[in-house]
């Protein structure tokens, strides 16, 4: 039985993962349902921004898991960054991690926005500020189109 703000999703040995709304005229506790449960990564994650006269927008963010699975850590991880979007059709970023899986990040990136397509680029040192300190690199791309 999976139980949400919005509707509850029950096992039917027919049928497989229903709605229990789509059983409405039959007695639920009738038919054979079977419990079950995911396993998925829980955590929580707070943070706040301010964006500075179309210039530029800052950003804190403080997370922690609450198991060690997946990309759920039990260790907290304080961020900060920023975005520089004087430059409208191409926005800078940088931010800093501490805590976490990795004592320290260090990331870097910018964009390309022309009309609908935004193209961006991001790096991060992980454990490191420097490549020569850092225990490994993570690269990032991502291509939207938007109407």
């Amino acid at each position: 039985l999976f139980i949400s703000n919005s509707y509850t999703v029950v096992e039917d040995p027919e049928e497989g993962l229903i709605e229990s709304e789509l059983l409405s005229d039959e007695n639920l506790e009738e038919r054979e349902l079977k419990d079950f449960s995911i396993d998925y990564p829980t955590y929580f994650r707070m943070g706040i921004s301010k964006r500075f006269n179309d210039e530029a927008i800052a950003a804190i963010d403080v997370s922690t898991g609450f198991t060690d699975n997946f990309t759920s850590y039990g260790n907290w991880k304080f961020s900060f960054g920023t975005e520089i979007t004087r430059f409208k059709k191409i926005p800078f970023r940088f931010g800093y991690s501490f805590g976490g899986k990795d004592a320290s990040d260090l990331s870097y990136g910018f964009g390309y926005h022309l009309g609908p397509l935004q193209i961006d680029f991001g790096m991060n040192f992980k454990s490191g500020v420097i490549i020569q300190t850092s225990k490994g690199i993570d690269f990032s791309f991502g291509l939207i189109w938007s109407s």
